[in-house]
């Protein structure tokens, strides 16, 4: 056994909808602490559209930070932020934090449970299935600079091994069956819509005005 980085859609794809997949660290046997990670992974941009991505860590540990690097090699992967022809690279840091009586901190060990890395959203845009892959040498030189990999904090720049790190791709498959749930623009003109057709209805005016102000609410929100 080893630690394991993997994707894990979240719930059913549903084909116009959207699709948030996580980006997991698990641990395995043995030493288990870490100071960052990178992810290099592929998609079909036929079929699936990459909106972005949530702040790393989910809570866990709420100083990491995880980005698209856009610069120089990376340029190759991430050609925009996010990318959309089908392939990039997003790099973690770790929670940037100081040894106590020499000890790692527990922010920079995988916990029992495993934890997020982050949580990407795809836009479905097939009912055909497809896969969110994690690869180990992106760029197919044996370099690092596009690997998927992470980094021990207990020494400076030493990577887990291949043997040490199990990486697990997503497949996904649309549910042609269901429909997308309405975006909030469309929720928000529906409540636009039914106010308009209550007028003169005192009752459900004012049903309807709450449903509305709970639109626009959502809508602004988010």
């Amino acid at each position: 056994m080893a630690h394991k980085m993997s994707f894990v859609p979240r719930g059913t794809a549903i084909p116009g909808g959207v699709l948030e997949v996580e980006l997991r660290l698990d641990p395995g046997p043995g030493h288990r602490s870490w100071a960052a990670a990178q992810a290099g992974f592929r998609w079909d941009p036929t079929k699936l559209g990459l909106r972005g991505q949530t702040a790393p860590g989910a809570g866990w540990a709420p100083r990491m930070r995880g980005f698209f690097p856009g610069v120089g090699f990376y340029q190759a992967y991430n050609e925009t932020v996010p990318p959309a022809d089908g392939d990039g690279v997003y790099t973690i840091w770790g929670p940037l934090v100081g040894r106590v009586n020499g000890q790692i901190p527990q922010e920079q060990m995988i916990p029992d449970g495993g934890f997020i890395l982050s949580v990407f959203a795809f836009d479905v845009l097939s009912s055909e299935p497809s896969e969110v892959e994690l690869v180990r040498d992106l760029d197919g030189t044996g370099v690092a600079l596009a690997d998927t990999i992470v980094y021990r904090a207990d020494v400076a720049g030493m990577p887990y091994t291949a043997a040490e790190l199990d990486l697990v791709s997503a497949t996904v498959t649309p549910d042609a069956s269901q429909t997308p749930p309405p975006t909030k623009k469309e929720q928000l003109m529906q409540a636009l819509s039914d106010a308009s057709m209550a007028h003169g209805k005192p009752g459900e005016q004012l049903l309807l005005l709450v449903k509305l102000q709970a639109a626009v609410n959502e809508f602004i929100g988010g």
